[in-house]
C-alpha cells in the first residue's frame, strides 16, 4: 500500500454544487520516499468561480484556458487510481474526498484518510510556537502557517493544488521521522 497526497482547490465549499477547479496527487512510499508519481491538471469548471474561492485558488479564466473538462478529470483521475490501494494523506480530508469521491469509480482507500492537521498537533506540545506559556496548546494554525512554523521557511504556492500536497508532504515526514528525503 502507497501513500497518496491530493489537494483539490474548488469552485467554492458546497461539494454538491461547486466543482474541482485544481487537483494534484502525488504516492510516496510509506517511508515518505518518491513512490509512484504525480499528477497535476488545472480543470475547467461548468459552474460558476465564487468570487472568494478565486481570491484563494487564483482562478481566473485566462488562467484556465488549456485547463482538462470535468469528464477528462474523472477518466483520468480514475485510470491513475486504478493502479493500487492507498492510503489517503491530506490537510482536511473530508472536505478534499467530499469533491473526490463523485469522480471514483471502485476508489480502493485503506483504512480510514490521515489527517496531517491532526498529526502533527499530535505533536504539537514539543513546538514552542504552538503553546502558550502555561503549555496550553493554542488555536489550530493553518497549513501556511503550520508549515512556516515547523520547517522555518516560507510556504512556496500556498493554496494552490500543488503547494498543498508538496506542504502535506514535508509535514508528514516531520510527524514520521522523514525529514530530508527527496
Amino acid at each position: 500500500m502507497k501513500l497518496l497526497f491530493c489537494d483539490v482547490e474548488t469552485t467554492g465549499l458546497d461539494p454538491v454544487k461547486d466543482q474541482i477547479v485544481e487537483i494534484c496527487v502525488k504516492i510516496l512510499n510509506k517511508d515518505g520516499s518518491q513512490g509512484g508519481g504525480e499528477w497535476l491538471a488545472k480543470v475547467r469548471p461548468t459552474v460558476k468561480v465564487s468570487p472568494e474561492a478565486a481570491k484563494i485558488n487564483g482562478f481566473t479564466e485566462i488562467g484556465w484556458q488549456e485547463a482538462i473538462d470535468q469528464d477528462t478529470l474523472k477518466t483520468v483521475f480514475n485510470d491513475w487510481l486504478r493502479s493500487g490501494e492507498y492510503q489517503l494523506v491530506n490537510w482536511n480530508p473530508s472536505f478534499d474526498l467530499a469533491f473526490i469521491r463523485p469522480l471514483v469509480i471502485n476508489f480502493k482507500l485503506a483504512y480510514h484518510p490521515l489527517d496531517i492537521l491532526s498529526m502533527v498537533w499530535s505533536r504539537a506540545y514539543t513546538i514552542p510556537e504552538f503553546t502558550d506559556s502555561l503549555g496550553k496548546l493554542r488555536k489550530y494554525p493553518d497549513l501556511t502557517k503550520m508549515y512556516e512554523i515547523i520547517t522555518g521557511l516560507p510556504m512556496m504556492n500556498a493554496h494552490s493544488a500543488l503547494g498543498d500536497v508538496d506542504a502535506c508532504i514535508e509535514l508528514y515526514r516531520f510527524v514520521v521521522g522523514y525529514r530530508g528525503l527527496p
